[in-house]
């Protein structure tokens, strides 16, 4: 089974996990936002740093990579990846239907 990390973030220039391909494109229905404070890699208590999060937007469209993962063994890299950063990475993992849009000729 094939799974798709989209990143938004950092993620971006740093996968940090291994990958088949990557592919540059936009998911429809999302906008970037920085909402979230942070103080793991940024910020300090009294001052979070900002960090990049997705916010469902109708009508919006999110710039980023779609990270194709094949291999049950990097999936499970980029799952743990995925959460244990919350969202600070600027990663998401979407269905198929998410990146649609974008990734046509993969679906």
């Amino acid at each position: 089974m094939v799974m798709w990390v989209f990143g938004y973030g950092s993620l971006i220039w740093k996968a940090g996990f291994h990958f088949d391909e990557r592919v540059v494109g936009f998911i429809k229905g999302y906008r970037r936002v920085f909402y979230q404070g942070s103080t793991d890699h940024r910020g300090t208590p009294e001052y979070p740093g900002r960090t990049v999060t997705l916010e469902p937007a109708e009508g919006e469209i999110c710039w980023g990579v779609a990270y194709k993962i094949s291999k049950k063994e990097d999936q499970e890299i980029a799952l743990t990846l995925s959460k244990a950063s919350q969202g600070t990475i600027g990663s998401d993992l979407k269905h198929e239907a998410d990146l649609v849009y974008c990734f046509q000729r993969y679906m």
